[in-house]
């Protein structure tokens, strides 16, 4: 009996009535009301208001927006959040179409309201920031600009004015170079290969989302357009039914949603919840073809109890499947639940706690791991370990994450002291000052990645820059295809000059690099590892890193539930011309087999000296 109703599911589900293709134009009452908007970009500053207009289709539940208004809100986001300066021009056709462009690079968005699709000649560019450096983009990545010849001609007069002349090669190579900064940490070495992916379809009809076209206007669910458009931002944005909530990911302010009165959903949202719920992660999870899903509503529909709670009308219900499916069934280390749904209403630490308790045998054996790990540092160093410490030759530099807590990168050249641990790209700054001071001892250098469980991205570029030399980037996109390399430089000296300094980098000098990793060093505490063996210049140490190659995607239901995933912008290394994502760990290439190991200094200086 329920092998025949999971049947029956199937074929009312997933194909989603597809009776509406033959339904008559204009037949909808489209009911709109104004509503606050309100949105906060750091816990710090005071949200911003306005005010935005949500539809209802014929008295339901599923807030629609005009493309019109959504297209104006996204730029208006996009300049507020990221200063993007982003222009959307909407070209009314015949036949329910509309053409969306922009024209700062040319790229373009079809909505074909009669079939329910939304067409992309180029996904990546579309979504991507204005001039980004990488065709496969992610915000945090540095940007830096490309001088004209006459700024690149004021700069190597700047060297002849400071009696430090560049030699006729490193003027050579520094004209040759798309870019040099003036006060901003990175330069971009070159775009090695960037390759435009493929155009893609989005199917709502596959998902029963309808798009309406009604009186020369087009309307959208606010919420598939949210899921396609907001996470590259990395904010988050819920509808409680009295305001539209926007916030930077992680802020609390985003727990204005729990104003609202909790309340169960209708049938109709309920439906909506989980077919909107597939429609993102059939596209935008970056593991697809790893964890062999073919499409995430045959997935569920097949692991009947979890398919039953994600349909059901208790939010309350649905949060605990949302996070089971995240959780255990993903299990990948970057997916997982957030926050329960303003519909559950605000839950306390503790039933929060005992939510995500249910962690799958993946996360469950990194957590063991790491507590183990911090057992036996904290054995090793009762009192914290040091940032920075050197022992005999050898100065160890430890991240346990990667942070740049300065809002813009001009900030860290006027420190008076760069003296904040906590600041990866101060600690390096310090951490360079130090080894190369006048009598430094230093011969071998050691960054310890062994608790790291990621972070910034640009913090781990400006990481892996002054490690290597220059960082090399491999992002690509399973979703389109489109692939990109980069390399970038660190002013690590502040000097404003990287391309011919070689004190920026410990790459030159003479120095002995090594890397100490574990299952712990996870993302981008898992790219530093892939760059340092790509570059052949590391040795690494320890045991095999953690993974989790997919950058974090930050979502939203519906229902108003907050969520993570794995997105579609992973971390790659490149070989013999391939990409490969790098979720499976780097193997190191001196293995520690105890513990304890990683935390004895004295008897790591004594390994590097033996092994040299």
């Amino acid at each position: 009996m329920k092998k025949l109703l999971c049947i029956l599911l199937i074929l009312m589900m997933i194909p989603w009535a597809a009776a509406a293709e033959d339904a008559p134009a204009n037949q909808y009452v489209l009911e709109g009301k104004t509503y606050p908007h309100l949105r906060a970009f750091s816990n710090e500053e005071p949200p911003k208001e306005s005010e935005i207009t949500l539809y209802s289709v014929d008295g339901g539940d599923i807030p629609y927006i005009s493309l019109a208004d959504f297209m104006t809100f996204l730029a208006e986001l996009e300049k507020d959040r990221a200063e993007w300066d982003v222009t959307y021009n909407i070209l009314p056709g015949e036949n329910g179409m509309f053409l969306v462009t922009r024209p700062d690079n040319d790229s373009r968005m079809l909505v074909n309201a009669q079939e329910d699709l939304l067409f992309f000649t180029n996904f990546d560019l579309f979504t991507s920031m204005p001039d980004s450096v990488s065709l496969v983009s992610i915000i945090d990545l540095p940007q830096p600009k490309t001088l004209s010849l006459d700024e690149k001609v004021d700069q190597v007069m700047k060297r002849v004015e400071e009696g430090n002349p560049m030699t006729e090669e490193e003027i050579a190579q520094f004209m040759n170079e798309g870019v040099e900064p003036t006060e901003d940490l990175f330069a971009l070495g070159s775009i090695a290969y960037s390759r435009t992916g493929s155009a893609i379809s989005m199917n709502l009809k596959d998902y029963n989302i309808d798009i309406i076209a009604q009186d020369g206007a087009c309307f959208i669910p606010f919420q598939t357009l949210n899921d396609i458009f907001i996470p590259p931002l990395y904010m988050t944005y819920v509808f409680n039914g009295q305001a539209l909530i926007g916030a930077e990911w992680g802020s609390d302010f985003v727990d204005k949603m729990y104003d609202a009165e909790p309340q169960a959903m209708s049938e109709e949202l309920a439906a909506f919840n989980f077919r909107e719920l597939c429609f993102n992660l059939d596209h935008f999870y970056g593991l697809r073809e790893e964890h062999e899903i073919g499409n995430f509503a045959e997935m569920l529909v097949q692991n009947y109890d979890l398919f039953s709670q994600m349909t059901s009308t208790d939010p309350a219900v649905f949060d605990s499947a949302l996070n089971k499916l995240t959780a255990t069934f993903l299990d990948d280390g970057h997916s997982g639940f957030k926050k329960y749904s303003w519909r559950s209403g605000s839950k306390t630490g503790a039933e929060l706690a005992k939510l995500l308790a249910n962690a799958g045998a993946s996360t469950m054996v990194r957590l063991g791991n790491g507590f183990r790990m911090q057992a036996k540092r904290k054995a090793a160093y009762p009192d914290a370990i040091p940032q920075y410490e050197e022992i005999g030759d050898t100065a160890f530099i430890t991240f346990d994450s990667f942070t740049a807590k300065r809002p813009h990168t001009e900030d860290y050249y006027h420190l008076e002291n760069p003296d904040d641990p906590q600041d990866t790209i101060e600690l390096i700054i310090y951490a360079n000052q130090q080894i190369r001071r006048e009598g430094s001892p230093v011969k071998n250098i050691v960054i310890d990645l062994s608790m790291n469980g990621g972070g910034t991205a640009s913090a781990a570029v400006f990481a892996v820059a002054w490690f290597t030399g220059s960082a090399v980037i491999d992002l690509r996109n399973p979703l389109t295809g489109a692939q990109s390399i980069v390399f970038y430089r660190a002013d690590v000296n502040l000097n404003g000059l990287t391309t011919t300094d070689p004190s920026d980098s410990v790459s030159t000098g003479g120095y002995n690099l090594y890397c100490l990793i574990s299952a712990q060093s996870f993302s981008c505490g898992n790219l530093l590892p892939a760059c340092f063996k790509a570059s052949g210049n590391v040795t690494l140490i320890g045991q095999q890193s953690g993974g989790g190659s997919c950058v974090v995607r930050p979502c939203t239901t519906a229902s108003g539930s907050i969520f993570q995933m794995s997105g579609t912008k992973q971390l790659s290394t490149v070989i013999n011309g391939s990409f490969y994502n790098i979720d499976q760990g780097i193997e190191p290439d001196i293995r520690l087999t105890k513990s304890d190991s990683f935390y004895d200094r004295p008897g790591l200086v004594e390994l590097i000296h033996n092994t040299k």
